[in-house]
């Protein structure tokens, strides 16, 4: 059938490496398949991740605000408050005030202002 041997068995070389080149050739497009769903997850996944730190930075900010309102608006609300609970002799007032660790002193004592216990200072 076949008159020479060597190129009987080049032949069948050359067939079956282009066989193997086919099956790797489709092995790889599943794989490049399988990259592109996995950077496509990875890719929604930052996404999310974005969203969530920009909440997060939000968030802080607002702390940040609401922390500079109470140190620059606390204290002279406090005072008015105490001021008023002098003035108006209101017990429940001052019992409110102490609670929440304001010491509410004479107002012609010469330290008279309301002072918040150490625990609720702000610790910055």
């Amino acid at each position: 059938m076949f008159k020479n041997p060597l190129i009987t068995l080049l032949a069948t070389l050359a067939l079956a490496c282009a066989a193997l080149i086919v099956f790797q050739t489709s092995g790889n497009g599943k794989l490049q398949e399988n990259i592109q769903r996995q950077e496509q997850e990875i890719q929604t996944v930052q996404s999310e991740i974005q969203k969530l730190n920009q909440q997060l930075q939000e968030q802080q900010q607002k702390i940040e605000n609401a922390k500079l309102l109470a140190n620059q608006a606390g204290p002279a609300i406090l005072d008015e408050m105490a001021a008023l609970q002098l003035k108006n002799n209101n017990n429940a007032l001052g019992v409110l005030l102490q609670k929440h660790g304001v010491q509410i002193r004479n107002p012609q004592s010469p330290a008279f202002a309301p002072q918040p216990l150490k625990s609720q200072k702000n610790t910055n």
